[in-house]
């Protein structure tokens, strides 16, 4: 069995932030996953108004 690796995914397991910061402290690492969503959701936002015409399709959006 050396240097296999095996997983699983459970739907949701990491939804909660207490069980996220517990799983996380275990191999020592420190990490906000809120703060890590959050920064990337802006990124996508921040291109989207750079790259999109956003009052032109909020017309389209009420047509």
């Amino acid at each position: 069995m050396r240097g296999r690796v095996m997983g699983c995914y459970v739907h949701g397991l990491f939804d909660s932030a207490a069980v996220r910061s517990d799983w996380l402290r275990l191999p020592g690492a420190q990490q906000d996953q809120q703060e890590v969503v959050d920064a990337a959701l802006d990124a996508i936002a921040g291109a989207l108004e750079t790259h999109l015409d956003i009052p032109r399709l909020e017309q389209i959006a009420h047509a």
